[in-house]
């Protein structure tokens, strides 16, 4: 234990030699951000061109999004900072500075993410941690089934498969298309900076980029008109929408006014604008009122002082001491924008974020009860529970009773925002866990007065203790499962809401016991993963190789080094990103590469 912690203090401590700190707060956020813009679209040019998989894509997005998570607040605490005002945004449009020291802070906080997950998880207990030396091996505890604990990963492969892609607006902007729009902007853009371009967006070339935007977008999944405070989930939805189309209007601009060999084309996709610039812009395209996008405005703006900071759902970057701040468009349009909306509105107020929950679970009910309408199959929604005595027990979501088998399905669903975090996670799992503790109260209930709850479910249905010849209870979520011993010795069925639904519409004419018999079945295929289907994964960090379990085929990949190792000058300064100099760092770990390998 105490070695671990040791390793773990040093890696921490490697936060302190980053070479980025020397430079100003406003210079180290632009040119940050400039390089998650760059390298965000280098992954979708090769994607688009063939050279990457979407999956390799997808991922490389996560790990800089992950980089970010941990480096911005960072450079808010450790840079110095000093005063910022109109004349210095076409200074940084001109720069000449090295990025060296950008590179090697995103790369370092990169692998700090990947390093801090599974650091946290062994302090959860979800894995076992050793240490050999200089390298750390995360393991699955012995008690855990393998093919439970890695389900979770098959199932978002599947999502991905099934789903549009979260990042349609990014790949739509890499293809989009050249002729007419180019031609427009490359008249507009003669006589104009990038800075008048984007306050004065011709109405043409708007309603071109709007097309794109409109076909790319997920809808909303609930209630437009639910509200907290002062907007709406429509609203947002709305703002969302115009700010990228002109996010999108502004990368095309760069792309055609700087040649890519240009180095102004870096640094040209940061938008350095004020709050009110952004208010008055969306709020000019109409449909959302020039109210509503100050609140959303003031909701988005990162707040480096808050106790988990997050860039991804609080997009806009401010400049400390200054009316200014940073847009960088790619993290606008990289994630879901409904998702980033509950997310914010789970920090402000739990009680709006119930409502939401509550009417996303009643949409899920409600599309999930529209499979079990032919012949003589009875579904109950939102039945609240009631003992004899007239105490509250719980609520069901679904229940579906086939009168012909006399089968029923008694049925608790979970809405969760599909983790981006560890916390996240964890309270994902307490979600689930919480389901379960509800469901045991209804086997309890209708163990003790089957008849009072039937009555309770299927009022005035006729339906009878005696009519009844099985019965199942589901916990079906939709966004994260996770399997426990409780559910197993309840003998309740946890499975994933998109994967039934699926299953339901391809079996719509067998018998229901026989439907949700192959729901489970479907369910149970992609818990069929064994030890042989496991390996580690290496990476490493400030001198230390750290493994950690995943599945053959996915996962973190090999991953090439930037250099030549043979050959590497031991006073370099390392490639992990640590800023310590090669020979204290990875060279200590030189023998260990950063590949696959067999899980033992």
């Amino acid at each position: 234990m105490s070695q671990i912690e040791d390793i773990e203090k040093n890696i921490d401590r490697a936060w302190d030699n980053l070479a980025i700190y020397k430079m100003p707060l406003h210079l180290a956020l632009f040119m940050v951000l400039s390089n998650y813009e760059y390298l965000n679209a280098d992954l979708r040019v090769r994607e688009v061109s063939g050279n990457l998989d979407r999956r390799s894509a997808e991922g490389g997005v996560v790990h800089l999004r992950a980089g970010l998570q941990f480096l911005i607040p960072q450079l808010y605490k450790k840079c110095p900072r000093g005063s910022f005002k109109q004349k210095h945004i076409k200074t940084l449009r001109d720069l000449r500075t090295s990025l060296l020291p950008v590179m090697e802070a995103s790369n370092f906080s990169q692998r700090y993410g990947w390093f801090a997950y599974h650091i946290t998880s062994y302090y959860q207990h979800w894995l076992t941690c050793s240490a050999e030396g200089r390298i750390l091996t995360f393991s699955f505890p012995e008690s855990v089934q393998i093919g439970n604990a890695l389900m979770l990963h098959a199932l978002n492969r599947l999502h991905e498969d099934l789903h549009t892609d979260k990042d349609q607006l990014s790949k739509a902007y890499t293809s989009m298309p050249q002729g007419e729009v180019t031609e427009k902007l490359r008249s507009l853009l003669r006589h104009k900076s990038i800075e008048q371009y984007v306050y004065s967006l011709p109405s043409d070339v708007l309603s071109d980029v709007r097309k794109i935007v409109d076909a790319s977008s997920p809808k909303p999944t609930i209630q437009e008109e639910l509200k907290l405070e002062t907007y709406s989930i429509g609203e947002y939805y709305r703002f969302w929408k115009n700010l990228s189309t002109l996010m999108l209007c502004y990368l095309q601009a760069c792309k055609v006014k700087y040649k890519q060999v240009d180095n102004r084309l870096l640094y040209s996709k940061v938008l350095v604008l004020t709050k009110d610039d952004i208010v008055n812009m969306v709020s000019s395209l109409e449909e959302v009122s020039t109210n509503a996008c100050s609140n959303i405005v003031r909701d988005f703006t990162f707040d480096a002082d808050a106790r988990r900071p997050d860039i991804q759902i609080r997009y806009i970057v401010p400049i400390k001491d200054s009316d200014y701040v940073y847009l960088s468009p790619t993290l606008v349009f990289t994630s879901s924008w409904e998702v980033c909306l509950f997310r914010n509105w789970a920090g402000m107020s739990q009680k709006k974020y119930g409502a939401v929950i509550a009417s996303k679970k009643d949409r899920l009910a409600d599309q999930l009860a529209k499979h079990f309408t032919a012949g003589k199959v009875v579904t109950a929604i939102r039945r609240n529970i009631l003992s004899s005595k007239g105490d509250p027990v719980g609520d069901i979501d679904l229940a579906v009773f086939d009168k012909n088998s006399g089968y029923l399905a008694i049925i608790e669903l979970k809405w969760i925002i599909t983790p981006d975090s560890f916390q996240e996670e964890s309270h994902a799992r307490e979600e689930v866990s919480k389901g379960i503790d509800q469901l045991e109260l209804i086997i309890c209930q209708y163990q003790q007065n089957d008849d009072l709850m039937l009555k309770q479910i299927f009022s005035n249905q006729g339906i009878e203790p005696k009519m009844v010849t099985e019965v199942q209870y589901f916990l079906i979520s939709d966004g994260h499962i996770y399997h426990y011993d409780k559910a197993e010795h309840l003998d309740i069925n946890v499975l994933d809401y998109q994967l039934c639904v699926n299953t339901l519409e391809e079996n719509s004419t067998i018998p229901t016991k026989e439907r949700f018999d192959e729901v489970i079945n479907r369910n149970l295929s992609y818990a069929q993963i064994s030890a042989d289907d496991l390996c580690y994964h290496t990476m490493k960090i400030a001198g230390y190789a750290f493994r950690t379990p995943g599945e053959k085929g996915a996962g973190r990949q090999y991953v090439e080094d930037p250099i030549e190792l043979k050959s590497y000058y031991p006073k370099s300064r390392c490639y992990c990103g640590s800023g310590r100099l090669y020979q204290d760092c990875c060279q200590l770990v030189k023998s260990i590469e950063e590949k696959p390998t067999d899980y033992v």
